[in-house]
């Protein structure tokens, strides 16, 4: 009887294995802040504080679907995507459904921000409610009327924290 006992709480712990650990950055997260930096000569940066005007939500499914939306500045530029993601050894992808870009106001100019179908964020945790990411473009050329323009590189910061798991 003792065997059968044994064999039976055996199987039974054996059973209760730890199921895949959760990713922690699964879950919808509302910006606090974003920066946008212009590498140019002087630099340009201009940062962004979540208010009723600038508002960004990413949620993370733990089924590796994702989508975003917000809007920028008096909502002048709204924006809203989806896709998949994935993360390992800090850096964050998103392959979303299709490339866009999106037109930001600042200071009377009219910035325009691309987003290609594949981004590689870099990423940094805080601790289990707040993090940290950045995206950067290099320069490049394109022609414009017979001349090559230098456009200069860019780079994105965001400060998340977790409002749902």
């Amino acid at each position: 009887m003792k065997k059968y006992l044994f064999i039976v709480l055996l199987v039974f712990f054996w059973s209760c294995e730890d199921s895949e650990p959760v990713n922690p950055l699964e879950g919808t997260w509302q910006m606090e802040s974003f920066s946008f930096t212009i590498y140019s000569t002087p630099l340009f940066t201009h940062t962004f504080d979540a208010d009723v005007n600038t508002e960004h939500l990413w949620t993370l499914n733990g089924d590796g679907a994702y989508n975003r939306h917000g809007k920028v500045t008096l909502g002048s530029s709204t924006f809203s995507d989806s896709g998949t993601w994935s993360s390992g050894d800090e850096l964050l992808t998103i392959i979303k459904d299709k490339s866009v870009r999106h037109s930001i106001p600042i200071d009377s100019f009219l910035y325009e921000i691309r987003f290609d179908s594949v981004e590689n964020w870099k990423y940094s945790m805080t601790d289990d409610d707040n993090w940290h990411c950045y995206l950067e473009y290099p320069p490049y050329f394109f022609s414009f009327d017979g001349y090559d323009v230098l456009v200069p590189g860019e780079r994105l910061d965001f400060n998340f924290v977790r409002i749902e798991n």
